[in-house]
Order: C-alpha cells, then structure tokens, then sequence
C-alpha cells in the first residue's frame, strides 16, 4: 500500500509541476509565448501605410494645378501712341494779316490687358516748347486704348513757314512718346 501510495504522490506531483511550470518551464512559457504572438501582428501597420498612399497622390494634384495661376498676371504698360494733326497744312493766304487757323491734335494710347484699377498719365508737348500739365485718365477693365483729351494750337498770319508739331508723352505705368504729328506752313 505504501508503494502505491508513494507512485500515486510521484504521479500527481509530476503533474502538477508540469502544468504549473514548476519542473518543466516550457509547457508554462508556451500559453505566454502564444499568447503574445497575436499582440504582435502588423496588420495595422500594413493597413495604415496603404491608406497613406492615396492621401500623398491626392495631394499632389492641386499642387501642381496651382502654379500656373501664379504666374499668370501681366504687368500693366502702354505698348504704344498714335498722334495725328488736323489739318495738315496752313489754309489761308499769307497776304492776309488778320488770318488765323486751329490746328488740332489727337491721340489713341494703347496699353495690354491689366489688372482692375489701371490709370495713365500723359501729357502733351509742341515744337515751340510747350507743355500742358499732366493728365492723369482711368484705363477701363475690358480696354486696350484710350483716346486722349485732344490739344488745340491756333497759330495766325505772319507765322515762319516751317514743319511744326505736337507729342503725347506717357509717364506712368512707363515712359513713352508718340509720333510727332505734324502740320506745315509754306508762304510765298
């Protein structure tokens, strides 16, 4: 009897050690081992780098579209004036001391499509030295020319024969002149 009981104490101890890791340390180390194992798993990390890729492609996009808007805003300036005079010549006879003629003188400014709020100034010179004050005129959104304020010159009998003439000078958004619009006078 004391014989089996002693195989019964080995028996159940034995056991016992095994499942509560006291002999054996591998078969309680190994619920921990598996255990840890699913804790483990990189399938978030996976996911969480897929979804990053569609948000950097997406991202891109509007980037590039951008830039060409950027650079798309001209810079204001007049590209050019065309002065004419009217008329062209002295009409009267020469023999007369009280004759007078008006001689008029108009001009067409061009400019480039701009920005809203464009302004020129500009102002009118002659061949005798003459300048009107600066004129400062409002440049309509949808415009590419405006017609200036004409200038007139009245010239009378007694006056040198000779080629003379009138400029519109620009001085902002840039500095420009016209032609010289002419007009003659040849008495004999």
């Amino acid at each position: 009897i004391i014989a089996a009981l002693l195989a019964v104490l080995v028996i159940s101890t034995a056991a016992y050690g095994y499942f509560a890791g006291g002999w054996f340390g591998t078969a309680a180390s190994s619920p921990t081992t598996v255990a840890q194992g699913p804790t483990a798993t990189t399938q978030p990390t996976d996911t969480a780098t897929a979804t990053l890729t569609p948000t950097e492609t997406a991202t891109a996009t509007p980037t590039d579209t951008a830039t060409p808007t950027a650079t798309a805003v001209p810079v204001f300036k007049v590209t050019g004036i065309n002065a004419t005079a009217s008329p062209g010549s002295w009409n009267y006879s020469c023999s007369d001391a009280t004759a007078s003629q008006l001689f008029t003188f108009n001009a067409t400014i061009s400019v480039n499509a701009g920005p809203t709020g464009r302004t020129v100034t500009y102002h009118w010179t002659r061949s005798d030295g003459a300048s009107s004050p600066p004129v400062t005129v409002p440049v309509p959104t949808s415009s590419t020319s405006i017609a200036v304020t004409p200038d007139t010159w009245m010239l009378f009998s007694g006056v040198p024969n000779g080629t003379f003439w009138e400029a519109v000078v620009v001085t902002a958004p840039n500095n420009i002149t016209s032609n010289k619009a002419t007009f003659t006078i040849s008495c004999t």
